[in-house]
């Protein structure tokens, strides 16, 4: 039996480590995707409920190679056969297929292959004609078809994109979603001590953190909306009780959104109570000229941010100035042995006001279709 995550490409290896922590189970990381054993159907819940870099988690039903349409064809009907079926698809209850992402092919056009293979397959060997909806199903089958043209076919367990984060009600044209920024900040492999985001915009940095390092579950309040509750006979209040009591405010981290904005941090704070962590996380309206008067000296551990941007509208030497101020204040609060994890979009920029720090990996994410460069960096002499 297993289970799998559909995660952003570039960070496969995230999404492992966030199995391996939730369910204790080892990942094999695909193109888009984790791949795991799961022990029973409440842990796959679990993973759904939890997840913070995930936008899908699905019971795996197959996974195969195509190359064009004929052979997707030939694949589903053999792989997705009526014995896997069975559980999922009955007589009386409605089902729909979603391709979630598919590079070669029109997702349209995939789903509704794949509803034709099934209602066929059923109604041979079930001998009943299943009932497709789009609205309200009873059961999500998903297509996900990655980069590489594999094919994962599974059902779904969310039932809604689990990337869109409730608490985002007042956002930023800059900031990452949740699971980015989730992403990203288990770049920093930070775990406990002092946490800042000086450049916060609307905190998902440093709310993603707070969820995390509280243990709280990020559809804290949102569990109605999961379709796993209609496909398990579970109970769920003992279920969400065992994992919500687990939650608490004693975090071995301190954390900080400062921002230059007051309008930002503002909608940061607004943002941190929707989410239930108001009281995990220090604000302020500080630009980043003020770390060193704000911060003992060699007092944070990490540092994760988006920099400011230097597209084609943006004043360049303005910029450089706040990334040479940047470097600058990072060398006074910093630890010896601190991180620095940086979303960029000039990494000439950071190479030229980078200071006492340098780049120890360079890494791509993809943000939707965009590419996203990080940084890591740490002090020269370590």
């Amino acid at each position: 039996m297993k289970g799998i995550g559909i995660i952003s490409y570039g960070l496969e290896e995230i999404g492992k480590r966030e199995v391996k922590e939730i369910i204790n189970s080892d990942s094999k990381v695909c193109d888009g995707a984790c791949v795991f054993p799961v022990k029973n159907f409440e842990s796959l819940c679990e993973l759904a409920y939890r997840a913070q870099s995930f936008s899908r988690v699905m019971f795996l039903l197959a996974e195969f190679n195509v190359r064009d349409k004929k052979e997707f064809n030939e694949q589903f009907q053999k792989k997705v056969t009526y014995s896997k079926l069975i559980k999922w698809v009955k007589k009386g209850s409605t089902f729909c297929v979603r391709c979630l992402a598919s590079h070669k092919f029109s997702k349209m056009e995939i789903a509704a292959l794949a509803g034709e293979i099934i209602i066929k397959t059923v109604k041979k060997e079930g001998r009943f004609t299943p009932k497709a909806s789009m609205k309200n199903p009873d059961v999500m089958i998903n297509v996900f078809i990655n980069r590489k043209n594999k094919v994962f076919v599974g059902v779904d367990f969310c039932g809604f994109d689990i990337s869109k984060r409730n608490y985002k009600v007042f956002s930023h044209k800059e900031s990452f979603k949740g699971t980015t920024s989730y992403g990203i900040l288990r770049l920093s492999n930070f775990k406990k001590g002092l946490l800042v985001d000086p450049f916060c915009r609307s905190g998902t940095f440093v709310i993603e953190a707070a969820l995390w390092l509280s243990r709280t579950p990020v559809r804290l309040f949102e569990k109605e909306r999961f379709a796993f509750l209609k496909l398990l006979n579970i109970d769920f209040d003992s279920f969400f009780r065992r994992i919500d009591r687990k939650a608490t405010e004693k975090m071995p981290a301190r954390i900080i959104g400062y921002d230059s904005m007051r309008t930002n941090i503002i909608a940061s704070k607004k943002n941190a109570k929707i989410a239930g962590v108001e009281k995990l996380i220090e604000f302020g309206a500080f630009g980043v000229e003020w770390l060193d008067t704000k911060l003992d000296k060699k007092s944070v551990d990490a540092v994760v941010t988006r920099m400011p941007l230097c597209g084609k509208k943006a004043n360049k030497s303005v910029v450089e100035k706040i990334y040479k101020e940047f470097f600058y204040q990072c060398e006074f609060v910093l630890k010896n042995k601190g991180v620095i994890v940086i979303a960029t979009d000039s990494e000439k920029m950071v190479e030229n006001n980078s200071g006492a720090f340098k780049i120890v990996k360079r890494m791509e994410i993809f943000v939707g279709k965009e590419k996203q460069k990080i940084l890591i960096l740490k002090h020269q002499k370590i």
